[in-house]
């Protein structure tokens, strides 16, 4: 019930975003993922990931993901998230 709710915050969080009505299943589940390990506030200052998801470019997006602290803190999970981030589907 605890992860239910925590989830429920991110999602409800995470769909304030500007981009989010145009981002399909996969990469709100991204952002989500990204918002539950790292909090909204922290998640906010990604403004160029944002920004690319905004113009519709996840390559540019998946690019300014791994550039950044996050990644190089949970390095293969980060590197996950930016391919799903580009391809628009999980496997």
């Amino acid at each position: 019930m605890l992860l239910y709710n925590d989830i429920q915050n991110c999602y409800a969080a995470c769909v304030k975003f500007d981009c989010w009505n145009r981002l399909n299943t996969a990469r709100q589940a991204v952002l989500i993922d990204m918002c539950f390990n790292l909090g909204i506030g922290r998640l906010k200052q990604f403004k160029k990931m944002f920004a690319a998801l905004s113009q519709g470019d996840y390559d540019k997006a998946a690019a300014e993901m791994l550039d950044s602290v996050w990644a190089k803190q949970v390095k293969s999970r980060a590197a996950q998230l930016a391919e799903i981030m580009r391809k628009g589907e999980i496997k």
